[in-house]
């Protein structure tokens, strides 16, 4: 990889339940105020969703971001430097991302912060 790094890390499920209760969690329901528990239940399940769709039917849409789907990678040979063999490696499956064309749109318009590593120079 190079030495910079590009944008932000997405939030996990923990910082994603915690925005969701700082916007939700005066909101009352039929019997009570939404809890950091409950909205922790919801995001597990959603997660759960997307989790076995992807598997019994191979892809999921995400709504205004995109859809993810799997995909199989074929079978290749590569070349071990070490070794200096030629090894073969196997198919698999993978989790490809299609975005959205309003993400796309989104992409254009957004500022990019650009972090970049200090070099480090031998004495």
């Amino acid at each position: 990889q190079s030495g910079s790094s590009v944008g932000i890390n997405m939030a996990g499920k923990a910082e994603i339940v915690k925005k969701l209760f700082d916007t939700f969690g005066n909101t009352k329901l039929h019997r009570g105020v939404v809890s950091r528990s409950f909205l922790d239940k919801v995001t597990a399940e959603v997660f759960q969703q997307a989790r076995s769709a992807l598997t019994e039917a191979g892809s999921v849409r995400l709504g205004a971001l995109g859809s993810l789907q799997v995909t199989t990678r074929k079978a290749r040979s590569g070349y071990h430097i070490k070794d200096k063999k030629v090894v073969q490696y196997p198919a698999y499956n993978t989790i490809s991302f299609k975005p959205s064309a309003d993400l796309k749109e989104a992409a254009q318009t957004a500022t990019v912060h650009v972090k970049r590593s200090v070099e480090k120079t031998s004495a």
